[in-house]
């Protein structure tokens, strides 16, 4: 059995650029009315695995803006599929969540499917949401903030997108004067210098302010 299951994870992170989700297994996922079907079958340019469970309070706080954002995305005519992984501790658990949830879910009953992908995608927290492209390639395992802040057309080619972005911001941090004056509170004038450092704004840009009284710079 252990071998089965490293020959498993081996297929889902094998650089092999066919479709991987055949691996996800035959008619263990459900629609909200039941219908079963196959990875296979799902379209869509981004399909999202959400690990998650309810008795997780971060995850209860997470999935109403998970469904917001789907609800906006879907309605805006973008091809996203998100499909629920449950840890909840019983399939009475499981279905009492997945009434408030408007995409499918992995079949609770195959918690073997449910163990190699939280193996596969490294899940040691929740909630965390998997975002895969079309043949089932990863994307990122960051999906949370990808997901709410990345225009929806850039995320299948994410790894692009970031670095791209990364690239503009060193570029602007490149730009700016290494030293600047300006009214803080250690009095007018003070002079700040350019650093780039260790800490990171959650946007990405690096900080800039007085190191004596802490203020950030413009």
């Amino acid at each position: 059995k252990r071998a089965a299951l490293e020959a498993a994870e081996a297929a889902f992170k094998s650089p092999e650029p066919k479709s991987k989700l055949a691996l996800f297994g035959e008619n263990n996922i459900l629609d909200k009315d039941g219908g079963r079907a196959s990875m296979t079958d799902i379209k869509a340019s981004v399909i999202a695995l959400y690990f998650s469970a309810h008795w997780c309070g971060p995850c209860r706080g997470f999935t109403p803006k998970l469904i917001r954002k789907y609800k906006q995305l879907r309605e805006a005519g973008h091809a996203l599929e998100i499909v629920f992984v449950s840890s909840d501790r019983s399939a009475s658990d499981a279905e009492f969540y997945y009434d408030e949830m408007p995409w499918r879910i992995l079949d609770y009953e195959d918690r073997e499917m449910k163990n190699l992908l939280s193996r596969v995608y490294d899940v040691s927290g929740i909630p965390s949401l998997v975002l895969l492209a079309a043949d089932g390639s990863l994307i990122t395992d960051e999906g949370r903030s990808v997901l709410m802040e990345t225009p929806f057309d850039k995320i299948p080619e994410f790894k692009t997108y970031k670095q791209q972005a990364a690239a503009r911001v060193d570029r602007f941090i490149a730009s700016l004067p290494e030293t600047v004056k300006r009214q803080c509170a250690c009095g007018p004038d003070t002079e700040l210098s350019k650093m780039k450092g260790p800490y990171k704004a959650a946007h990405g840009h690096d900080m800039f302010g007085c190191d004596i009284c802490s203020e950030n710079g413009d």
